[in-house]
């Protein structure tokens, strides 16, 4: 391919890093670096072939491939045995290749040149990782691993622990000899769990997203429906986040629990006021809506206007209105309206 970048500059708060480097096996003509390169790329299309471009972007950094998906990790982990894969069945061990996968934050920026350059925990820690791995071995980090054990358990526990006793910050995990995705047992269906309201699903994935970015929407679509209940599925969420302070906040329950609100129902005062009826999961998206803008504030006010107001539109009205800015009250409602498809705001 003529061009292996293919998302627009951003930072991206979390995502998978795939890392891939190749080397020419010992007694073999070296090759120059424009071949290597070719090498590489051809590689790299073929494994993301089928792969939405808006959801990865590709770069070359001092020799090394990175590509950042900010989509499905397994689709990370499915590029990186592809690539693998290619190098042993094409290249007859004339090529040898190092693939490593880790979850992380990512900077993206144009250097001086006009060329795409990406920095960050996630790259720098892929880059020690890849270091550590053998020739046509996928490595992964703990963090990917812990990850991918939510999103699919079958998969995970086929890795073997690299290095068995080294610290948790260090600790890898290689794929074993033989492994590969296309093996059914890794495409069982995970066994369902219980059933989640789907408006306190959008709050969790809400929440996450503020804390990771786009993969939350993922993690939540592959974890959810195996979660017995909306605390299960926070903690089990909460794997993707990397600081400890905020990983506690966001599994802490919400500050209004379920059970204990009953729906508000409110007699409309005249003839052409309609009846609100706000459900205990809606209630709890617009608190959680408001608090990204308002902050300690937000039950407050909430609460307030919950007494005084008849209508769901008069209410998200006068919510509104308590953003002083007009730009950021806009954006709640556009938010709101996004958490709350079906409700007319």
């Amino acid at each position: 391919m003529d061009r292996i970048f293919c998302m627009p500059e951003r930072p991206i708060p979390l995502c998978t890093v795939m890392l891939l480097d190749v080397a020419v096996a010992p007694g073999e003509e070296q090759p120059t670096r424009a071949v290597l390169r070719q090498h590489v790329h051809g590689l790299l299309g073929t494994a993301l072939r089928g792969l939405a471009e808006t959801g990865r972007m590709a770069v070359e950094s001092h020799g090394a491939a990175v590509v950042c998906f900010v989509g499905d990790p397994e689709e990370a982990l499915d590029a990186a045995v592809a690539v693998r894969n290619q190098v042993e069945q094409h290249y007859e061990g004339k090529l040898s290749v190092r693939v490593a996968l880790n979850i992380g934050t990512v900077q993206v920026a144009m250097d001086p040149q006009n060329h795409i350059q990406v920095t960050g925990e996630g790259i720098h820690h892929a880059a020690q990782i890849k270091e550590r791995a053998r020739p046509n071995e996928v490595v992964v980090s703990h963090r990917y691993h812990q990850l991918l054990a939510q999103i699919s358990p079958e998969r995970a526990s086929s890795f073997v622990d690299h290095a068995p006793g080294a610290p948790q910050r260090i600790k890898l995990y290689a794929e074993p000899p033989g492994f590969d995705v296309t093996d059914p047992q890794m495409l069982m269906p995970s066994t369902p769990g219980g059933t989640i309201d789907p408006c306190e699903v959008r709050v969790i994935e809400q929440d996450l997203a503020s804390h990771i970015g786009p993969l939350a929407r993922v993690l939540v679509r592959k974890v959810g429906p195996r979660a017995a209940s909306a605390q299960a599925l926070r903690a089990t969420l909460a794997t993707a986040i990397p600081d400890p302070q905020v990983r506690q906040s966001f599994q802490a329950p919400p500050l209004v629990q379920l059970q204990s609100l009953p729906a508000v129902r409110a007699e409309p005062p005249g003839e052409n006021t309609r009846q609100m009826d706000i459900s205990p999961a809606e209630f709890l998206v617009i608190e959680q809506t408001l608090r990204h803008f308002l902050g300690p504030l937000a039950p407050a006010l909430v609460g307030r206007e919950l007494e005084r107001c008849h209508r769901m539109t008069d209410f998200v009205d006068a919510l509104a209105a308590g953003i002083a800015a007009p730009p950021q009250r806009e954006a709640f409602l556009v938010a709101l309206q996004r958490a709350l498809p079906d409700r007319p705001i």
